[in-house]
């Protein structure tokens, strides 16, 4: 991966460029100290002047596209500080709509709150005010000792990171909250941005290096010395890379610091801001020149063993066959290359406004189909894929291109999600729960788009619905001490895995092979292979995972087997007892008992005429009323209902408190022989119905 990088074709700007910034039209604004506002497309050429205002700029933010889901308009203005101390909010076209004056001297610095209900502002007189949308100030937040060069909020709009001096401060809105004060650089700390996704900190300063921080102030990485002070840093919307501008110098950095390259520019001065569009692709720096620079990240390459794609450049892609040493390129993509995911036989390319779904066994007839919204995440599964945009959220598709489910749940911000907080398996997506305080982990079914709660990953998520016990058994864990700390997981396929760690090394692991292999083996209904596999390797956790699966599948002899091997007593009387059930009907209705569901249980033994077995099913759950109800629909067996219920009292040394109980009590006789005279001949009429036989 590296950072290709053009400079402007023209020099719109005559002196020093302060700011500049993406809208969500993929057009950038830069403004600069001729007192003028240009804007760029999205290929660097410079489109028109948008304003002249006597001001003289040091900063530009425009409203957050994140807020259009909760604010009504606004994202076609954005805000910028100026050398006088105010604050002036500008619409696209150019119209000053609101000047503030926020400061005394110059306001450095500004940033509106990723829900656009505030902006924060920093300014030479080194206080920190926060201010409405509307301009009005709502509180000071602090006050320093010097000017502050830079600010950014946190992904949770509840606290600020600022640059004083040679430290950082994190600083809560609330007003009892302590803050977090930290020496960071041995000069003057010029530049620092905290990313929503991954809630670290990178920091630029006077002494010519970039340090990467967690949110506690702790250092995670330090850079080399550059030549000279490092004046922007900026994450990329993914979280996944981070670029820094020094004199004539753009370098794009892994989320863990280490670089992927380093670019020198000619002319263009010190980059004093840097700004990503929302896909995360490309990037703008303003230099000190008053040049405007571009960059796109390119040879992307990705591989599963037998192919490598790379992303030669943003409508390019080249495809090697790593085995027949050949190489491709596909036909050039009208839009700008978003994403690309490789994996499970399948190419999967989105661009700017569509998908391109290809098989790596004929890459020439692909799947298309249109995109509403920028793609930010790409994941996928051997049946189906998923894509993740900040319009329609998470969303499941085939690989022929026809959407499965669209899962949500409240509190579910797409924005903050990225390759380390959701995972897909063929039929469970799993999301981590940014509101829960990234402690809970919510699994949805693909099929059914259900959701659930859980703390870990194992070998057969489904289970999650069915019996915790038994997916506590199916989980398998691996040390990551050969990783280090922060390490991050680059690709899974098979049982194969590549680990980057935190210094940017590749490192190959491996995790067992076998559940692939018993997973082939139940697709085949091969279950006598897959439990002669199990006794081969003697593993609980696997025993567990084909048990599950058994279960699942109705395979009982095997759930038997496999309960019996991880010593399920409970369990194991259970499958027994089920297979004694003479009808399929019955069996299947235990089996949904079993996984939770009972009303499906009631309504299958119903719809096959077994009255009794679901008047006994209820009763077994101890929902008397609802057998009473079923057992006067059907006109038989109440006294049956009112023994069980009598015993149940009388174990439990309670009375009758229910008066639809008191009075049937009181008006039918219970004759406990005559019931179970009556139970006999259901097991027996049962027994004799047309196809009933024992589970062989």
């Amino acid at each position: 991966m590296r950072l290709k990088v053009k400079q402007g074709s023209a020099q719109v700007h005559s002196e020093l460029t302060a700011a500049l910034g993406w809208n969500v039209w993929n057009e950038l604004y830069s403004c600069s100290d001729d007192q003028t506002i240009h804007k760029w497309n999205m290929l660097g050429e410079p489109e028109q002047k948008v304003c002249q205002v006597d001001a003289y700029y040091t900063d530009l933010h425009w409203y957050p596209m994140s807020s259009k889901k909760t604010q009504a308009g606004g994202t076609d203005v954005f805000a910028v500080a100026c050398t006088d101390g105010s604050v002036k909010v500008i619409s696209r076209t150019g119209r000053v709509e609101k000047s503030i004056e926020a400061h005394k001297g110059a306001c450095i610095a500004l940033r509106w709150s990723y829900d656009g209900t505030a902006l924060a502002t920093a300014g030479e007189d080194g206080s920190v005010k926060i201010w409405s949308r509307n301009g009005m100030l709502r509180s000071t937040l602090a006050q320093a000792d010097s000017p502050i060069y830079s600010i950014v909020w946190a992904y949770d709009n509840d606290q600020l990171c600022y640059g004083t001096g040679p430290n950082v401060v994190i600083k809560s809105l609330a007003s009892n909250a302590k803050q977090n004060a930290w020496r960071a650089h041995d000069g003057v700390v010029l530049k620092v941005d905290w990313s929503p996704i991954n809630h670290l900190i990178v920091s630029g300063g006077e002494d010519c290096k970039y340090k990467v921080w967690d949110s506690f102030g702790r250092l995670l990485y330090q850079s080399s010395l550059f030549d000279y002070p490092v004046t922007s840093v900026a994450w990329s919307p993914s979280g996944e890379l981070f670029a820094v501008g020094s004199f004539n110098t753009l370098q794009l950095c892994d989320r863990m610091g280490w670089a992927y390259s380093k670019v020198h520019l000619k002319d263009t001065g010190s980059i004093l801001s840097v700004c990503w569009t929302a896909d995360s692709t490309q990037l703008a720096g303003s230099g000190g020149s008053g040049t405007v620079v571009f960059g796109q990240v390119v040879d992307l390459a990705l591989e599963d063993g037998k192919m490598q794609v790379t992303v030669v450049d943003e409508h390019r892609i080249v495809v090697n066959d790593i085995l027949n040493e050949n190489a491709d390129e596909l036909p050039e993509f009208r839009d700008r290359v978003i994403k690309v995911s490789l994996g499970y036989g399948y190419l999967i390319v989105a661009t700017a406004t569509q998908c391109h779904i290809y098989s790596t066994s004929n890459l020439g007839t692909p799947h298309i189909f249109d995109l509403k919204d920028t793609v930010t995440l790409l994941l996928q599964a051997e049946r189906h894929f998923l894509l993740l945009d900040n319009s329609a959220g998470i969303q499941i598709y085939t690989y022929e291109g026809r959407q499965i489910c669209n899962p949500r749940f409240q509190g579910l911000r797409t924005e903050l999600l990225n390759a380390q907080m959701i995972t897909l398996s063929n039929d469970t997506i799993a999301v981590l729960d940014q509101q829960a305080s990234g402690s809970t982990i919510r699994f949805f079914d693909t099929a059914q788009v259900r959701g659930g709660l859980a703390d870990c990953v194992w070998y057969y998520p489904s289970e999650v619905y069915v019996d915790k016990d038994l997916l506590a058994k199916t989980r398998y864990t691996k040390s990551d001490s050969d990783f280090g700390k922060s390490a991050l997981i680059q690709m899974f396929a098979g049982n194969r895995c590549l680990v980057r760690r935190s210094d940017g090394v590749l490192v190959s692991a491996a995790t067992s092979p076998y559940p692939s292999v018993l997973y082939d083996m139940v697709k085949r209904q091969q279950w006598d292979k897959a439990t002669r596999l199990c006794r081969f390797i003697k593993d609980p956790t696997m025993w567990a995972t084909l048990a599950a699966m058994a279960m699942s599948a109705k395979e009982l002899n095997t759930a038997e087997v496999a309960f019996a091997a991880i010593d399920e007593v409970d369990k194991t009387h259970f499958v027994r007892k089920v297979k004694l059930i003479p009808t399929e009907e019955g069996r299947n209705a235990e089996l949904a008992v079993y996984r939770r569901k009972p009303d499906e249980a009631e309504a299958i033994l119903l719809q096959a005429g077994l009255v009794y077995r679901a008047i006994k099913l209820n009763i077994k759950l101890f929902n008397f009323e609802r057998a009473m109800d079923l057992a006067v629909q059907y006109k038989q067996h109440q006294d049956t209902v009112l023994l069980y219920r009598h015993q149940f009292l009388h174990s439990a040394k309670q009375t009758e408190t229910v008066t639809r109980f008191v009075q049937m009590s009181d008006s039918l006789v219970v004759d406990p022989v005559a019931v179970k005279k009556k139970i006999e001949e259901e097991r027996i009429k049962e027994t004799q119905r047309p196809g009933a036989k024992r589970y062989i």
